[in-house]
């Protein structure tokens, strides 16, 4: 079964990835004001913040060829300034992961 990504859907994972990332960026608002926004502002925040980064690490459990390729090329393509890794693992193994990278405030650590 194919899985047809959108804009929207890809925008979706940006902001949840971007909430993870919360910690590396030093623009005024917050992550809770970012994602209650209405404005067009909300999505060049997002965009002015993804620049600053530059990389995003994507932990997941989904199937590599299937789904997190395909999702890493539209993101790429749509977003030509930020680089994804994914990390592929059970989900006890990408909480690990994820906390570990927390705790030691890397954000864009693999």
């Amino acid at each position: 079964m194919a899985m047809q990504i959108t804009r929207a859907w890809i925008l979706t994972v940006s902001a949840i990835l971007l909430c993870v990332l919360q910690g590396s960026w030093s623009f005024a608002a917050t992550v809770e004001e970012v994602a209650l926004m209405k404005s067009a502002n909300r999505e060049k925040l997002l965009i002015e913040g993804a620049k600053k980064e530059g990389k995003v690490v994507f932990y997941t459990g989904l199937i590599v060829d299937q789904v997190v390729r395909p999702v890493k090329a539209a993101f790429e393509k749509e977003y030509p300034f930020v680089q994804v890794e994914f990390f592929r693992a059970t989900r006890k193994g990408w909480r690990k992961r994820c906390w570990l990278s927390i705790r030691r405030k890397d954000t864009t650590s693999t």
